[in-house]
């Protein structure tokens, strides 16, 4: 799905899940998962799985980096939704770790991105930004 379709979905896989479980399956664009013994394994779709421990910087450049260049280039909006348990990984996934620049999630990637994206832009003096 491109960019400008009207929703994408992404799971980021959990640093510490059970991949080896089972229960549990994914592949680049779908997770497989049983619950309990009495269901068949239930499927969700997205549009990119990213396997666990993969770099802020990949997340961020398949997720966040094309939302940026359509919300300066063609005044889009984005939304971030980020949803799971506890525990999860969503506040990392969305603002990142505390100990290293380079764990940097997609709010503060995407705020770089926006003001280098400025930066380049010839018309940049007509630009306002506020947070």
């Amino acid at each position: 799905t491109s960019p400008s379709s009207v929703f994408q979905s992404y799971c980021i896989l959990h640093p510490e899940s059970a991949v080896s479980d089972e229960n549990f399956a994914y592949d680049d664009t779908s997770l497989a998962f049983k619950a309990t013994e009495e269901h068949a394994h239930d499927t969700a779709l997205f549009n990119k799985v990213f396997a666990p421990r993969t770099d802020q910087a990949i997340v961020y450049q398949d997720v966040g980096d094309a939302a940026v260049a359509e919300a300066i280039d063609q005044w889009r909006s984005t939304l971030v939704l980020a949803f799971g348990s506890s525990g999860s990984g969503k506040t990392f996934a969305v603002t990142g770790g505390a100990k290293r620049f380079s764990d940097r999630g997609l709010i503060p990637r995407s705020l770089s991105g926006i003001f280098e994206a400025l930066a380049v832009k010839p018309d940049k003096e007509e630009y306002e930004v506020s947070i």
